[in-house]
């Protein structure tokens, strides 16, 4: 499955998630993720709701948790994971 993510242009933004995203094998783990960039100012500008339809993974800062909220835009992990992936997660 591959899935395309967005975070700020910031290396605390980008850098871990792009290093664990090279980590996966597509063929061994059947995921990819490739990560784009946005300011945060692109962020303010532009409605998170829009950005969450066109990304299937989305990093924001706090202040935005209220408009993704209202927007319906949040899922919980555990509603997208299996019981056994949490653990996985939390383990890890």
């Amino acid at each position: 499955m591959r899935y395309r993510g967005l975070t700020w242009d910031h290396p605390r933004g980008y850098s871990a998630l792009r290093a664990a995203s090279q980590k996966l094998d597509a063929a061994s783990d059947g995921i990819s993720i490739t990560w784009d960039t946005h300011s945060l100012e692109g962020f303010e500008a532009h409605p998170i709701g829009d950005l969450c339809e066109r990304y299937d993974l989305v990093v924001f800062d706090h202040p935005h948790v209220g408009e993704a909220v209202a927007a319906d835009c949040l899922h919980s992990l555990e509603s997208l994971l299996t019981p056994s992936e949490i653990e996985a997660l939390e383990r890890d």
